[in-house]
């Protein structure tokens, strides 16, 4: 598993406020085609986070 999959899956599982700190920390990761498969997993888990409440 690299590295870039590892985080993927670290971001499937954090709660909404890990997502939050992870976005604040890195907000490029949002619109930065470069880290577009970081901003699909924050955008999916954002998703699935919002429908569980």
């Amino acid at each position: 598993m690299t590295e870039n999959e590892k985080y993927i899956k670290e971001i499937m599982q954090m709660t909404i406020h890990e997502l939050l700190d992870a976005v604040m920390e890195s907000p490029e990761y949002l619109t930065d085609s470069y880290y577009s498969v970081f901003g699909t997993a924050m955008t999916e888990r954002y998703g699935e986070l919002r429908k569980e409440k």
